[in-house]
């Protein structure tokens, strides 16, 4: 799942054209106070290691939102291809997708709203 993330920082990374990640990583070490509060228990990382975790993560929440969008129970599946195809089987079914599913709703793997808008404001004020 770890290089999953990791590609979807990558290709994150390159719709930012003027910005690299690591400025986002400074900018969300502004943030670390506020992002800490939101989990239940203290994250032992250094600040700029948990927002480099922050930042790959948030990265592959919002591709996988992108690429999976969900409508009247059908799977939309744009760009497959292109982005998550490792994610699928030969017929095109989901075959990650419920364990992706399990992963994101597990309260220490939440990425706090801001943070998710931040990375959107950065993505589309790039371009």
């Amino acid at each position: 799942m770890e290089r999953y993330k990791i590609s979807s920082a990558k290709r994150f990374q390159e719709q930012l054209q003027n910005l690299k990640l690591e400025h986002i990583v400074h900018q969300l070490m502004k943030l670390e106070e506020r992002i800490r509060a939101c989990y239940h228990r203290y994250l032992n990382f250094n600040g700029e290691t948990l927002m480099w975790m922050v930042a790959i993560d948030a990265s592959f929440l919002l591709e996988f939102l992108q690429v999976y969008t969900i409508q009247d129970e059908t799977m939309m599946i744009p760009g497959v291809s292109s982005r998550m195809s490792h994610l699928m089987d030969y017929a095109g079914r989901r075959i990650a997708h419920n364990e992706i599913l399990k992963d994101i709703v597990m309260l220490e793997n939440q990425i706090p709203l801001f943070v998710l808008r931040k990375m959107l404001e950065f993505k589309f004020s790039s371009t």
